[in-house]
């Protein structure tokens, strides 16, 4: 049976959780604020569901729940964070928080952070420089998850991408995801609640075709767009691990091995000025004209209507703040035994 909860109390209650933790408040109130957007927009499988596995990880040892973050300038719009192996989100923020800080200041800035851990959804932070009116771009590696071109042993990670940029009166056009050919948490999501995953999104141990989201699991994840996709995931794995001396390919460790050590993840966030190109006002009015343009072409067969990235996250931030969020039966139990773990009440569904 499925349950809804009140944006602001389940908000609330993994805030708490963390702060048990031994987390500060204020990376508390970002790793929450970041699991509970995914949860508003749609994307359970970036939301509350992975809380347990980074309370067992901070319990463990495995992130750092006092990190000691620092940035050095080398030049001065273009960065790099040693995040001393702090949750990812925290680490995240903070990176972008600097680019978008400096892009005020030159226009341009990037940021690349290395001893980083998971950080949500990708679109949390490029949505950060939006909102200051910037361009937001964000890439990051993770744990070995999809294979190179032809193989079958996983390497490279399912290595997001996100990508902001403000709009008018339609909203901005926000554009996130996996270069895997789905997010590995859809099919952690479907192996948790024991369901079945579509054909052709991952291999078995052997290198064969699975629906089973265990198998899945065991084997690796296929890239988007076959031999190219693989191509832009290898991309992001130098950029984000190599040239940031995070760690790359297998020195990734995936979080929910706790054999593996520290996550050793890297992130790049960039922020852009738009008006170093046009003046706001008339980007503004750009990006509405061509969103009722592309709104309006012709539709092709057995399609109601053509949407634009991020706008069914859009739709569902407002049902979802409006009605609560759905939390499962299996969801549902793992937080109250969180909850009981951490001595902290979990609120009543609406």
């Amino acid at each position: 049976m499925d349950r809804r909860f009140n944006h602001m109390e389940l908000k609330k209650y993994i805030k708490e959780l963390l702060i048990s933790s031994g987390i500060e408040e204020s990376g508390a109130e970002i790793v929450s604020d970041v699991l509970i957007r995914a949860e508003l927009q749609g994307v359970s499988s970036h939301g509350a569901t992975r809380i347990g596995v980074y309370l067992d990880r901070i319990k463990k040892g495995l992130i750092n729940k006092n990190p000691k973050i620092k940035i050095e300038f080398k030049f001065p719009a273009l960065g790099i964070m040693d995040a001393d192996n702090a949750i990812g989100h925290f680490a995240a923020y903070n990176a972008m928080k600097e680019a978008v800080e400096k892009a005020k200041v030159y226009g341009i800035s990037m940021v690349g952070v290395k001893n980083s851990n998971h950080f949500g959804a990708a679109s949390y932070f490029a949505e950060m420089a939006v909102r200051e009116n910037l361009v937001g771009f964000v890439i990051s590696n993770g744990p070995p998850a999809t294979p190179p071109w032809g193989g079958k042993e996983m390497y490279f990670g399912t290595n997001p991408l996100a990508v902001a940029i403000p709009g008018g009166e339609r909203g901005p056009i926000v554009v996130d995801m996996a270069t895997s050919i789905v997010a590995r948490g859809k099919i952690i999501k479907a192996a948790k609640e024991g369901k079945p995953i579509p054909s052709g999104w991952a291999l078995d141990a052997d290198g064969n075709s699975t629906t089973d989201a265990k198998e899945a699991l065991k084997g690796c994840l296929l890239p988007m767009g076959e031999h190219k996709g693989s191509a832009i995931t290898m991309l992001i794995e130098l950029m984000a691990g190599l040239l940031t001396g995070a760690g790359y390919g297998k020195q990734v460790a995936w979080q929910y091995d706790e054999t593996a050590g520290k996550g050793n993840v890297g992130h790049i966030f960039c922020a852009i000025n738009p008006e170093g190109f046009m003046n706001l006002e008339e980007t503004r009015n750009r990006m509405d004209s061509f969103y009722d343009e592309i709104k309006e072409m012709p539709r092709a067969a057995g399609y109601e209507s053509i949407r634009l990235p991020g706008e069914s996250k859009r739709n569902n931030l407002a049902n979802n703040t409006e009605n609560g969020i759905k939390i499962n039966d299996t969801l549902h139990n793992t937080l109250l035994e969180l909850g009981n773990e951490y001595n902290v009440e979990m609120p009543d569904a609406i």
